[in-house]
């Protein structure tokens, strides 16, 4: 209005704009910057929570936080590609004699990670493998879910990419876990 008015010039009112510019996306980065290290102190407290439930729990397990470069320099197996995990958010790998170890990637920090491959070593203590026990609780947690009001959408897609899988039992529980706390 000011422009219209003659009181500034065009060239007044492009700095003025500029500057509100700056400092818009001055504001914004610093958000950004705070958002970022809020979620890596509740990352972090959270695999906290995890170490100390697995010696509450008495499993044979432990939780490590490791950079995408460190998991990438992983030695791979067959049944291990360090390079695909180093761009996950977190796994779990399983020694086959009841010892595990919880990797969470330092450089992706997530919340509900930590919790969700705890729940992946719970699960395998307790179902002790029986695939079909793992696919009655899903079914049943997924029969529940359809009645509840809210949108599902994520968590469907996320179950779509397990379908086959002879572990999508243990895997819709630990992501139904992860949706609740996200």
């Amino acid at each position: 209005s000011e422009l219209e008015a003659g009181d500034i010039t065009k060239k007044d009112y492009d700095y003025a704009v500029n500057s509100l510019n700056s400092q818009a996306n001055r504001i914004s980065n610093s958000m950004f910057a705070i958002k970022q290290q809020a979620l890596k102190a509740e990352a972090n407290r959270q695999a906290e929570q995890v170490k100390e439930q697995i010696k509450v729990t008495g499993l044979e397990g432990t939780v490590k936080q490791m950079t995408s470069q460190e998991i990438e320099s992983m030695e791979s197996t067959e049944k291990f590609d360090s390079k695909d995990a180093a761009q996950s958010y977190g796994f779990i790998r399983d020694f086959g004699d009841g010892s595990f170890e919880i990797i969470l990637n330092k450089d992706k920090p997530a919340v509900g990670v930590a919790a969700h491959e705890f729940l992946h070593a719970v699960l395998k203590s307790t179902l002790k493998g029986d695939v079909k026990v793992g696919e009655q609780l899903a079914s049943a947690l997924n029969s529940h879910v359809d009645t509840l009001e809210g949108d599902q959408t994520k968590l469907k897609d996320r179950l779509k990419s397990y379908e086959g899988d002879q572990n999508i039992g243990e895997e819709t529980i630990t992501l139904m876990s992860e949706s609740i706390l996200n």
